[in-house]
């Protein structure tokens, strides 16, 4: 009960702050155990008076496991709107697919698509492949890390309005931690290192961490931190992004 108002209370509290949390190895690790996950997080905000504001914010999320194979899918929408300009409009859709060489190790192939207004990226696809590694696995403490290559393009929208295309071959790296804190509250931690093949230095870092308060089997309230660097951005666009957020998942 204690634990449900202070839920209420941070969501009360802090409902602009709230922001797609996409993580697909967050999914695998809180459902590492299941044959079937289905979960949903959905935020709308209206503001009206003497500023208009719409805020729009949905994400759907799923799992299936099989004796020797595992399935991963997530998209998700975001869009804001201010005084009628549009402050925020991203698309991202993933899918990824699992089969497990051993108790330890997964051969995982992936494809993305994903658009993101803000950052002049018209288009972005990729395919992937790779080894995930179950390092540690304790009642209390998760450790994994993933490695492999993807291949990309990206379309890009330039100040001058041309259009830049680029393809590009990147290492993808990945460390994931799972930590219970207290009964109902765990920890993520994801650190991601893209460096491209062809330039040392361009290179991307993902860093995701989240908090999670399990109300009940259904519900799970997050309050999450991401950092994102990418060491060469096109032009106009800044190297690191942080984003702050909460949000409420609803789970099947």
């Amino acid at each position: 009960m204690i634990l449900l108002k202070i839920i209420v209370f941070f969501t009360l509290l802090l409902p602009q702050l709230s922001h797609a949390i996409v993580n697909i190895e967050s999914l695998r690790m809180q459902n590492s155990e299941e044959d079937f996950v289905l979960s949903f997080q959905i935020s709308f905000n209206k503001k009206e008076g003497n500023s208009n504001e719409d805020k729009i914010n949905l994400i759907g999320q799923t799992q299936r496991r099989s004796l020797n194979t595992e399935h991963l899918a997530l998209i998700n929408y975001k869009f804001e709107e201010s005084q009628s300009v549009r402050t925020e409009d991203q698309r991202l859709f993933h899918y990824r697919w699992g089969y497990f060489l051993s108790p330890k190790l997964t051969l995982e192939s992936y494809i993305q698509w994903q658009e993101d207004h803000f950052k002049h990226l018209n288009f972005r696809g990729l395919w992937g492949l790779g080894v995930r590694h179950k390092v540690l696995e304790q009642m209390n403490l998760k450790f994994n890390v993933g490695y492999g290559l993807f291949r990309s393009k990206e379309e890009y929208e330039s100040n001058a309005k041309q259009t830049d295309i680029e393809w590009t071959t990147r290492v993808n790296t990945y460390f994931s931690t799972f930590l219970i804190l207290m009964e109902n509250v765990n920890l993520e931690s994801i650190l991601y290192f893209q460096p491209s093949i062809n330039l040392i230095k361009d290179y991307r870092i993902h860093w995701l961490n989240q908090i999670n308060f399990n109300v009940n089997q259904h519900l799970t309230w997050l309050i999450s931190y991401e950092k994102n660097l990418d060491n060469q951005p096109p032009e106009g666009i800044k190297k690191t992004d942080h984003e702050y957020g909460t949000a409420l998942k609803i789970k099947f």
